[in-house]
């Protein structure tokens, strides 16, 4: 007779990637964004712009950031700051009207990009 019962094969390893941060009150909101802009340190002598983020559990958070920074470096890594769930999670990145896809591809830069003083859309894929 064989055994039809699932098993495990070899440890899980680590914990479980977290929850997303639901709450969206201005509190957890501005911590969100503190801890983000922390992740960011922007280059002295150069312009700035400022990126205004929804996320998709509702909260909306803005980032100053450097035209010259790009996509994948510094955005996602703003993204993944604030809130570490995305780490663990594929998401893009929307923006204009009617919204499209923003090109991540590596080394395009938020100026490139035409992001600048922007809103940008975060959806999870």
């Amino acid at each position: 007779m064989s055994d039809h019962s699932t098993r495990t094969v070899g440890p899980l390893e680590g914990p479980a990637p977290p929850d997303f941060i639901t709450d969206t009150t201005a509190s957890t909101t501005d911590q969100m964004q503190t801890r983000a802009q922390e992740s960011i340190p922007l280059r002295e002598g150069e312009p700035t712009t400022r990126i205004r983020f929804r996320l998709p559990m509702g909260q909306r958070i803005t980032g100053i950031f450097n035209p010259s920074m790009t996509i994948v470096d510094h955005m996602r890594t703003f993204v993944v700051s604030a809130d570490h769930a995305f780490a663990f999670n594929h998401f893009s990145f929307l923006a204009g009207f009617p919204p499209s896809k923003i090109d991540d591809e590596e080394g395009l830069t938020i100026g490139g990009a035409e992001l600048n003083n922007s809103l940008v859309i975060v959806q999870l894929v």
